[in-house]
């Protein structure tokens, strides 16, 4: 074989990459270690998966926009598998949803949320569960933001409820935040949905750390445009990148996946 055939072989190989159904997932989610759990009928196992990259399960089970579907490499010649039915299946049958106790010495540094959506309940449940000191302002009186458009209510609290049962954070309800300078913290999201003010942070946006310009706050989610999924994912990219910054001071984040 020439050599440059064996190059050009060399440079399309797919190997050890991730699935195209992977790869579409704004969660990269463990999808052949959901179906091997699945499988065995180990639907503990699946559901902890699931929850550690989703982060809320029971609700991305019932919004997620099924983009691995669409990507499926089945699609074609038969029909895609449907990992969201496996999804739903797992959280219907899980029988332990406790999430885990992290045993860590707590931080002293203060990360403030404005937004109690998607984005900011995700961002906050990940900070305050790594033992910084969080606070969430929502303007109006209840968590969840266009939530209440997508299920029931009382589905949703109830999950956002379940997976802040371990944490410590403070939530403080019908606070319309006119400024940051107002506010004392170390880092802040500014997570405040669609039309939401931005703080005149909207501009100069890195897409991949969801920096903005002034040294340690962060802006994502709806507020820029996401749909429900891209917004758990925000806050979870936002969480990466201001313990980053905490850190070592750098507002890039991390790379794009």
């Amino acid at each position: 074989m020439a050599s440059e055939n064996l190059l050009s072989i060399v440079e399309q190989c797919m190997e050890n990459e991730n699935a195209s159904c992977v790869n579409s997932c704004p969660f990269e989610l463990d999808v052949k270690g959901l179906i091997k759990k699945i499988k065995k009928k180990d639907f503990n196992g699946a559901y902890k998966i699931y929850r550690n990259q989703v982060v809320f399960p029971e609700i991305v089970s019932k919004i997620c926009h099924k983009p691995c579907e669409s990507a499926c490499v089945r699609k074609d010649s038969d029909n895609s598998v449907s990992i969201n039915d496996l999804e739903r299946a797992l959280v219907k049958h899980a029988s332990n949803k406790k999430p885990i106790k992290f045993n860590l010495p707590s931080k002293e540094k203060k990360v403030v949320i404005i937004g109690a959506g998607l984005t900011g309940l995700t961002c906050a449940l990940r900070m305050a569960t790594r033992k910084y000191d969080v606070t969430i302002y929502e303007k109006t009186d209840k968590v969840g933001g266009r939530l209440s458009k997508l299920m029931e209510e009382s589905v949703y609290t109830e999950e956002i409820e379940r997976q802040f049962e371990n944490v410590t954070y403070s939530l403080n309800l019908n606070a319309n935040i006119k400024n940051l300078e107002s506010l004392d913290f170390d880092v802040a999201l500014i997570a405040t949905g669609a039309g939401g003010v931005t703080f005149g942070r909207g501009e100069q946006l890195d897409v991949g750390s969801l920096g903005t310009t002034r040294e340690g706050v962060f802006i994502g989610g709806n507020v820029i445009g996401t749909l429900p999924v891209e917004s758990i994912d925000h806050g979870i990219r936002a969480a990466d990148a201001m313990e980053k910054y905490l850190k070592i001071g750098s507002m890039d984040g991390y790379p794009e996946k």
